[in-house]
């Protein structure tokens, strides 16, 4: 699996396709093979991809530009472009989670917002969502919430659909970079400073 151009960003799944991205590409393969099989790439005209989510048929991406972009997954392979919204964010878009029918993206301009997945129309947007700071993550947990964390070192919660915030999560003295659920009742973060926490959710 040596298809990439440099560093790999992000993985992501549906069902026997693994989406991979390096640089500005993003590639396809098929785990059905005992070596995965490269189905497919294509390539973005501006920016690198930073993140990726898949599900439902569908994969997404969003990046440096600032754009998020989706394609329909064929079910022999192969992916077609079905949608894009440029400017979706100022700056990097750094970070999204695909739950259900909604799409959730972060950015470094420090907004959470949230789209339909199918027709990628703006649903909801919260600005200053870390007190302004830019925001590196976001992930569904195993309990349903919406996590997000960012630079103000806080990992924060969010019920989705009305997206009212739940009392933030404090334990970071750097900025939170990553999350992970991890299993059925916790959820992993990392920081800027080297260090996990696992909390109980």
């Amino acid at each position: 699996m040596d298809e990439h151009c440099g560093w790999v960003k992000a993985l992501a799944t549906d069902g026997r396709w693994l989406f991979s991205c390096a640089c500005n590409t993003l590639h396809q393969w098929d785990l059905m093979w005992t070596n995965p099989r490269h189905v497919g790439s294509t390539k973005l005209f501006n920016g690198d991809i930073l993140d990726i989510a898949a599900g439902s048929g569908k994969v997404f991406s969003c990046g440096t530009d600032g754009a998020i972009h989706s394609w329909e997954i064929s079910n022999q392979g192969g992916f077609q472009k079905a949608n894009s919204k440029e400017g979706a964010h100022q700056g990097r878009v750094s970070s999204m989670a695909l739950h259900k029918d909604m799409l959730y993206t972060v950015g470094f301009d420090g907004h959470l917002k949230v789209w339909d997945a199918s027709s990628m129309d703006l649903l909801v947007d919260i600005s200053g969502a870390h007190e302004g700071k830019r925001i590196r993550c976001v992930t569904m947990g195993p309990d349903g919430t919406l996590y997000t964390g960012g630079d103000d070192k806080m990992v924060r919660r969010w019920t989705p659909g009305s997206m009212r915030q739940k009392p933030p999560l404090y334990g970071h003295n750097g900025s939170v970079r990553v999350l992970s659920p991890g299993g059925r009742t916790a959820l992993v973060s990392g920081d800027a400073e080297g260090h996990l926490l696992l909390w109980s959710v």
